[in-house]
């Protein structure tokens, strides 16, 4: 876990290349720019509406680098809207399985659903909460 700071810092002194660099400072910058709570639950619509939508590659190149980096500030995790449209989030052991193999074992009806990844939905939380 690690400070919004020093992610910050480790961002800007990686010799990163533009735009690449521009949406992860854009991104920490909008993380730091919370209040209480909020980061918590982060779809990936807030941080599309951080960049531009011509950039979202870009942008989740971005979050996937923030979330592996060595002290990383974020997390990604995996929800799924159940029939009744309830929202699950998924453990984070299932999550990865579903980024691994594209299935997963529904938490709570025990159904195997192939080809998950089109069901699953990614959010972020500050790991710092």
């Amino acid at each position: 876990m690690c400070d919004l700071r020093k992610a910050r810092e480790t961002i800007e002194t990686a010799g990163l290349d533009q735009p690449f660099l521009d949406v992860c400072l854009r991104v920490t910058g909008a993380l730091e720019a919370l209040d209480g709570d909020r980061g918590k639950f982060l779809p990936l619509s807030f941080f599309l509406t951080v960049v531009d939508d011509t950039n979202a590659k870009v942008a989740l190149s971005a979050l996937s680098y923030i979330c592996t980096m060595e002290c990383p500030p974020l997390a990604a995790h995996g929800y799924i809207c159940d029939a009744d449209e309830e929202l699950i989030v998924l453990d984070d052991e299932d999550f990865l399985e579903v980024v691994k193999t594209g299935d997963l074992i529904h938490p709570r009806t025990g159904e195997f659903l192939q080809q998950a990844r089109n069901r699953v939905h990614i959010f972020y939380s500050l790991l710092s909460l």
